[in-house]
C-alpha cells in the first residue's frame, strides 16, 4: 500500500499499516527509547560564578547519552547568579540520579534541584 499525503479517504486500511509495521519492527529488534529533560536549579558558592563558568565544567562530567541542551544565568544580587541547565538524558533507571550526583561533585555548586522532567521525543535504534 502506498501512502501519500493529503490521503485520508482510506483510513481503515492506513491502521492495518500501521500495526503491520510495529510488528514488522518487533522482529527486527528495533528499541524505542524515551530521551528527557531535566530542568535544574544550580545555587553557586559564591560571587561572578554564572552560567558561562558551569557549562564546560558540567559537559566534561556528565555521563555518556547525557547533554545540555540549554544553559541560563537569573541574577540574584551583589554578583550572584542563579543558573539553570536543561539536561538531555535517555529513559534509563538512575540515570537522573547519576546527573544529579555528578553536578553535586563539582566544587562551585553550593545547592542543587531539580526543578522538573519531561518527556521530549522518542527516537529508535537497532539493538
Amino acid at each position: 500500500m502506498k501512502i501519500q499525503y493529503g490521503d485520508v479517504q482510506n483510513v481503515e486500511n492506513l491502521v492495518e499499516y500501521i500495526l503491520v509495521l510495529i510488528v514488522d519492527l518487533k522482529d527486527h529488534n528495533v528499541i524505542f527509547m524515551s530521551i528527557l529533560v531535566a530542568r535544574v536549579k544550580i545555587s553557586p558558592t559564591g560571587p561572578g560564578l554564572n552560567a558561562s563558568t558551569f557549562e564546560p565544567l558540567i559537559s566534561e562530567i556528565l555521563p555518556t547519552g547525557s547533554k545540555i541542551r540549554q544553559i541560563t544565568e537569573e541574577p540574584l544580587a551583589f554578583g550572584v547568579f542563579t543558573v539553570y541547565s536543561d539536561i538531555e538524558f535517555e529513559d534509563n533507571p538512575g540515570a537522573l540520579d547519576v546527573i544529579e550526583e555528578c553536578i553535586n561533585k563539582l566544587e562551585q555548586v553550593s545547592e542543587l534541584e531539580t526543578i522538573a522532567v519531561s518527556n521530549t521525543s522518542t527516537s529508535t535504534g537497532e539493538v
